[in-house]
């Protein structure tokens, strides 16, 4: 059928595209032929070939010897070692500190001491009058201020 074709036109494209194809693998022909002649001028390199082979060899050899043995008590030998001691050798540096931006507040902090208060014979006793309607709930009554002084710690800031 392609080549059946009768139209002079397609018969030409077919004839150029066969004559690009032919001329585009010339160069490709002529490098493989200049390989080729180039390889049959060089010496063949000789090839390793590994053949296995198995050979097995048995030995037997008995040995006699002499052996000398003391009963007496080895010398103890001396082995000289050497152990490095690691020191810490202090790096002197100038630092300055940090300056402190933080202010002082000063603080009244409240001290408790003992001190001793001299007994007066004035009884100090506040009292108030109430009426109190009777009822059946008993009531407690407050005990009057006893006459006989009795010691208060008062405390006092110390400044400190």
């Amino acid at each position: 059928m392609f080549f059946a074709n009768t139209d002079p036109v397609k018969r030409q494209r077919v004839r150029y595209v066969l004559v690009i194809v032919i001329l585009a693998t010339i160069p490709c022909y002529c490098s493989g032929l200049a390989l080729v002649s180039y390889q049959r001028n060089r010496t063949p390199v000789p090839t390793a070939t590994i053949t296995p082979t198995s050979t097995e060899t048995s030995t037997a050899t008995a040995t006699l010897s002499p052996t000398a043995t003391s009963s007496g008590t080895p010398q103890p030998t001396d082995t000289p070692t050497e152990t490095p001691t690691p020191t810490n050798t202090p790096i002197p540096t100038n630092t300055p500190p940090p300056p402190t931006s933080t202010p002082v507040t000063p603080s009244l902090t409240p001290t408790s001491t003992n001190t001793p208060v001299t007994p007066s014979a004035t009884p100090t006793s506040t009292s108030t009058n109430t009426q109190v309607p009777p009822s059946a709930t008993p009531t407690n009554t407050a005990e009057p201020p006893s006459a006989t002084p009795s010691e208060t710690p008062t405390p006092t800031n110390t400044p400190g």
